[in-house]
């Protein structure tokens, strides 16, 4: 249906109250209201799975889906955090060998004494979001929920990308926790940026309902399909409300001299300060001194920003809704990435631009993550689009953020929120690959687009020439899965071989080729055809 057929008006019973719940599956239902999880995480800690246990579960990884569920998904996402981030332990591995966990060559690394990175998991109750305004989170009993995961064996800056919690992480727990997969500082050291996955999009394929079958109840049937992993697509379901932003205000301290956290509330556009007009993370910096006491201080806060406004990008690829409670979104490619990055204190900015940050492999400087908590919005996106864009509710009161939050509903204090903790901010990226030496400004400085050698030239105020005038990236396997593992894709190298034959027709006249691995290693001399100097692996 066209955004343009929507009446103008509120739709019926879109005022405060409770909506009319709408009854699922047993099981579904316990993975809505979150009791499944909690449940799950205290069989889990009363009666922790060895090593080998995990890895005698690998058979329900294999097939159509990841049949995980409850007390699996804790173990697993507890043996990842122990062992190392691997689901499982390959064949002819000691089972109780923990995982080896590489540091810098020549040493460093984090001391037992740093602090080390952390989830705290909150229990998510997507029944709660029938009630409008929504409800309060009573900080004190999040608090006392609160599931923390350590995460010991992230321990060097050189070898941050690989050693974070990726393939297991605890956003299978607490799906408002973003699926993190690189951070590092901008340049000017004046952010710390983050690239993010949708885990939602994990769980995305399909099968086809069978003649006479009816769909699961509480299960949104699209086509005659339904999810095979629908009860892990609901319940990731708060990952899509982290590309949309959410305006907070301020609120005054109750004791501004004892108490230096800020507090904020959710508001409209209109009662949004300017600095928490389009937010959806709270990240609050700690540094660490082994001279002092204690050893890590609180030493500023900021609002997270979007890199994307993706709600906007729905709007302007003509898409009537950003995200939908059903989850048949994969063909929205944009809502797959998430980038955002959080403002660094500015008395830090030269530390971190010039990697001082660093000291033996291991950053001193640390950035907690804590989400802002809001149901996805279902409504057509430029219904609460930001003031800048000039639009005023077209379709009218789709979306009154008096009637979804109310007026009173304040943060929890951040130790009483699920979050990210500890961080590192290690060196800007080309500093810590070592093309640009620690301490130089790499602003002052030009990088020859052949970095092979490492080394860099001085700025003179004049760009160098180009040496490729149309550039083409990809990313290349020779064998890898779809979703959900529906299929095994095994001709990477006939994919990818007529793939830069057509594009170097095409005029372009250089192509990056990215893998897990060395790329020109893994594919041999399947590129004789193909002048060399054409690729970069």
């Amino acid at each position: 249906e066209e955004i343009s057929t929507l009446s103008k008006k509120p739709p019926p019973g879109y005022k405060q109250g409770t909506k009319q719940h709408v009854e699922s599956e047993p099981e579904l239902e316990a993975v809505l209201s979150g009791s499944l999880v909690m449940q799950a995480r205290d069989i889990a800690m009363s009666q922790p799975k060895d090593r080998g246990d995990v890895r005698k579960s690998r058979e329900n990884e294999e097939g159509l889906r990841d049949r995980r569920s409850g007390e699996d998904i804790v173990a697993s996402v507890l043996m990842a955090a122990q062992y190392g981030d691997r689901q499982y332990v390959t064949e002819g591995e000691s089972s109780n060998a923990a995982i080896d966990t590489s540091k810098k060559e020549g040493g460093g690394g984090r001391s037992l004494d740093m602090p080390v990175l952390t989830a705290y998991c909150e229990s998510v109750n997507q029944t709660a979001w029938e009630t409008n305004p929504l409800p309060i989170r009573d900080g004190a009993t999040t608090k006392e929920s609160l599931f923390s995961i350590p995460y010991p064996h992230v321990q060097s800056c050189s070898a941050l990308p690989s050693q974070w919690p990726i393939d297991t992480p605890p956003v299978d727990l607490d799906p408002f926790l973003p699926w993190i997969h690189d951070v590092f500082p901008s340049p000017d050291g004046k952010n710390v940026m983050f690239v993010a996955q949708n885990r939602r999009r994990c769980y995305n394929g399909q099968r086809g309902l069978r003649r006479g079958e009816d769909p699961p109840k509480g299960v949104i049937p699209h086509k005659s399909f339904i999810h095979i992993d629908y009860r892990k697509n609901y319940f990731m379901r708060p990952q899509s409300a982290l590309f949309q932003h959410v305006p907070v205000k301020r609120i005054p301290s109750e004791n501004p001299e004892e108490d230096a956290e800020p507090r904020y509330r959710l508001a409209s556009h209109e009662e949004a300060d300017e600095e928490g007009m389009e937010t959806r993370f709270l990240c609050r910096f700690k540094s660490f001194d082994p001279s002092a006491t204690p050893n890590l201080s609180i030493v500023g806060y900021s609002l997270s920003k979007h890199l994307v406004d993706y709600d906007y990008h729905t709007y302007r690829k003509g898409y009537k809704f950003s995200t939908t409670a059903a989850g048949y979104d994969n063909h929205m490619i944009w809502q797959s990435q998430l980038l955002f990055k959080c403002p660094v204190p500015s008395v830090f900015h030269e530390k971190v631009r010039n990697g001082d940050t660093v000291v033996e492999d291991y950053a001193n400087l640390y950035v907690d993550v804590i989400p802002i908590r809001t149901a996805p919005r279902y409504t057509p996106p430029r219904e609460f689009l930001q003031p800048r864009y000039g639009f005023h509710n077209e379709i009218e009161n789709l979306f009154i953020p008096d009637i979804e939050w109310g007026k009173e509903n304040v943060l929890p204090r951040i130790d009483e929120s699920g979050r990210w903790e500890n961080i590192p901010i290690c060196m800007p990226p080309l500093m810590t690959s070592g093309i640009v030496p620690k301490g130089v400004d790499v602003n002052t400085r030009t990088i020859p687009e052949n970095v092979a050698d490492k080394t860099y030239v001085a700025f003179t105020g004049e760009l160098p020439p180009k040496i490729h005038k149309v550039i083409a990236c990809t990313w290349a396997s020779t064998t890898f899965k779809t979703r959900s593992n529906r299929a095994m894709v095994g001709d990477g190298k006939r994919r990818l071989q007529e793939w830069l034959e057509f594009n170097l027709l095409s005029g372009f006249d250089h192509i990056y080729v990215y893998g897990k691995y060395y790329v020109g290693q893994l594919f041999g001399v399947l590129f004789d055809p193909i002048a060399s100097n054409y690729k970069t692996y």
